[in-house]
């Protein structure tokens, strides 16, 4: 191993224990937005953040990749990796996982704004 795999390794290590901070922080802005509104509604709220993981997760995959890492069209918007086909490897065709590390963020930070603002407008 040489001091480019390390680190790699420790850049990986950083963003994905940053990222998992942020889906526990997910976790914590529902039940806030829980606690802000009716007893009545709090368990169509807590339903409605679970579906909006599932959706987002769900949306980002089929067309997420493709927009954030795939070749660029005129500069604009990704044209392939969408579904996340062939999404691990590099130009040479070797495996890499730098790729997934960044999209794993992509994808927590979507979800994440989505859920925020869903938050901001609970019970109006």
């Amino acid at each position: 191993m040489d001091t480019l795999d390390l680190q790699i390794m420790a850049v990986s290590l950083t963003v994905i224990t940053s990222v998992t901070t942020l889906f526990i922080l997910m976790a914590g802005f529902s039940l806030l937005e829980a606690g802000s509104v009716r007893s009545k509604s709090a368990s169509s709220i807590l339903l409605k953040n679970l579906v909006n993981v599932v959706l987002g997760l769900t949306g980002f995959f089929i067309l997420g990749g493709g927009i954030f890492v795939g070749k660029s069209w005129r500069g604009f918007i990704g044209t392939d990796y969408f579904l996340y086909l062939d999404i691990g490897k590099d130009e040479s065709g070797e495996e890499t996982d730098v790729v997934a590390v960044s999209l794993y963020t992509f994808v927590l930070f979507t979800i994440t704004a989505s859920t925020i603002m869903s938050g901001a407008i609970a019970e109006r």
